[in-house]
C-alpha cells in the first residue's frame, strides 16, 4: 500500500477523490506556488486537473450526492449535489446548486 507525497491532508483529499497522486491531480499541498514564479496561492476545487469520483459516477448517468467532503470549495457544478467540506469561506460558493443554500441557512 502507498500514500500520496506529501503525505498531507489536502492532497490526501484530493487523491481520494480522484484515485490519482498530486502529479495528475495538480494539488501539491495547503500553499503552492504560481509556475515560474514566487507568489503564493492557496489551491482550491477549481485547481483540481483530473476528474473526481462523482465527475466518472455522472459520466455514467448517475446523480452522485457529495456532502462534507474537504477540499471541495468552491463547489462547482456537477450532476447531483454537492455540499462542500471543510474549508468553505462563502457558503453562496460552496454548495452545487445554488438553489440548497437558503435551506442549509435555515438549518444552520
Amino acid at each position: 500500500m502507498s500514500v500520496c507525497i506529501p503525505e498531507i491532508s489536502s492532497v490526501s483529499w484530493s487523491s481520494f477523490m480522484t484515485g490519482s497522486q498530486s502529479g495528475e491531480h495538480g494539488i501539491y499541498g495547503f500553499v503552492d506556488l504560481e509556475p515560474g514564479t514566487y507568489q503564493m496561492y492557496f489551491p482550491n476545487f477549481t485547481h483540481f486537473q483530473f476528474p473526481t469520483l462523482w465527475d466518472n459516477l455522472a459520466s455514467q448517468g448517475r446523480k452522485p450526492v457529495v456532502i462534507n467532503m474537504p477540499s471541495t470549495y468552491p463547489a462547482r457544478k456537477i450532476n447531483g449535489v454537492l455540499i462542500f467540506g471543510f474549508v468553505a469561506i462563502d457558503i453562496n460558493k460552496a454548495v452545487y446548486p445554488p438553489s440548497l443554500t437558503a435551506r442549509l441557512n435555515e438549518m444552520g
